[in-house]
């Protein structure tokens, strides 16, 4: 009789085990265990494309790229062009020009020699300029506005660029620093992000968020941001999340610089990073074949209509027999990269590799459509000088 119970116990109990086995399994398999597991889906492209024709005076090699969305919630593409001194905008989905705003470089609304812009809405146009800058130009381009910040302790510059925009939120502007030295501060306290008030023009800075080995390495260096310094971010609605070129982390800080937290985002591309050197004594076309060859992490793209990250990745790349411009493949960004998806949590759930040679990693813009990346490189057969032209993708499964 006892050994008929203890019999009839095991098997109940192992009946128990095992379900809480398959069960425990099962949620491995769905959700994944660990920060950093990776499930099948990846970035297809699709059919739809969408071109954005340009007149013979406005190159492609263009970084100045931003998607504006109005009061209506109409969306835009606007982009500066430095030659002609003008800001185009573009409908999004049939890519006809809607308006064009012709700028001054000099005079009572010049504003010199300036590389990108930001849109804030159709009467205010965000242009930083030179030695820490920022004019605001309404649709006429007259100067409403010149916030000089050139002798405030820890401003290094502005810029906004298609793979590093400024945020704004709630009259907050949110500007990267490069990390660099200078007379009126230190390496070591530069800070990575500052948030201006564009109001009242009051500044918070936030601390370096770059790792002591990058620290160090620039410590000595007469440069602005160095190629081994590239920091990249974006915003998810509750926080800036940054991308650095040799950092597998991703680093997450709140939107008051008092929350800095950590997530691996791992490219299976890259194996172990190491910074190269870059002394002062190389020359430009070094500087860019080591550009072109290193490996390292690049952007950091938030996509809020569809709940993911994209982290661009770039392995080491063999370009021996290279013969055309290094300048050229830089504005291309390269011949091969691949993109890091990561869900809304930041765990990687997979990573494309792209094909060489057909897509630019540096120019792209996410909208309610899709996630669009230029396919204007330079060695692609397709390459045109007349048109910006975009192909969309959509994570898939396997």
């Amino acid at each position: 009789m006892e050994l008929c119970v203890i019999v009839a116990w095991t098997m109940v109990n192992f009946k128990y085990l095992t379900f809480i086995i398959v069960l425990f399994s099962a949620l491995v398999s769905c959700k994944g265990f660990g920060t950093n597991a990776v499930s099948e889906v990846s970035l297809v492209e699709t059919s739809d494309t969408v071109c954005f024709n340009i007149t013979p005076d406005v190159r492609t090699y263009n970084h100045s790229f931003q998607v504006f969305t109005d009061t209506d919630g109409r969306e835009y593409a606007t982009f500066l062009n430095r030659r002609t001194a003008q800001i185009f905008m573009y409908d999004i989905t049939g890519g006809e020009p809607v308006k064009v705003v012709n700028y001054h470089k000099e005079g009572p609304d010049g504003i010199g020699v300036v590389y990108s812009h930001y849109m804030k809405s159709w009467n205010e146009f965000l242009i930083p300029g030179q030695n820490r800058t920022i004019y605001i130009l309404d649709s006429c381009a007259r100067i409403r506005e010149k916030m000089d910040f050139s002798q405030v302790k820890g401003v290094t510059g502005f810029e906004s660029y298609a793979d590093n925009p400024f945020v704004i939120k709630d009259d907050i502007l949110y500007s990267y620093q490069s990390s660099r030295r200078g007379a009126d501060h230190c390496l070591q306290d530069s800070p990575t992000e500052i948030a201006l008030n564009l109001k009242t023009k009051e500044f918070v800075h936030s601390p370096n968020l770059s790792s002591d080995e990058i620290k160090n390495y620039l410590i000595g260096k007469n440069v602005t941001q160095s190629e081994v310094g590239m920091i990249y971010k974006c915003l998810n609605g509750k926080s800036l999340v940054y991308s650095f070129a040799y950092n597998e982390d991703l680093i997450v800080m709140s939107m008051d610089f008092r929350d800095i937290s950590y997530k691996k985002a791992v490219s299976k591309y890259i194996g172990q990073l190491k910074i190269p050197d870059y002394p002062e004594s190389m020359d430009f076309d070094e500087r860019c074949r080591q550009t072109c060859t290193n490996p390292y992490y690049g952007q950091i793209v938030y996509d809020p209509y569809r709940k993911y990250y994209y982290r661009f990745a770039y392995p080491r790349t063999e370009l021996e027999n290279h013969t055309e411009s290094w300048y050229d493949l830089t504005q291309s960004g390269r011949d091969e990269f691949s993109i890091i998806i990561l869900d809304e949590d930041l765990n990687v759930i997979g990573e494309t590799m792209f094909p060489r040679d057909r897509f630019r990693s540096n120019l792209y813009f996410v909208c309610k459509d899709g996630f669009y990346i230029s396919c204007n490189h330079y060695k692609n057969p397709g390459y045109t000088d007349d048109a910006f032209q975009f192909v969309k993708f959509e994570v898939k499964g396997k």
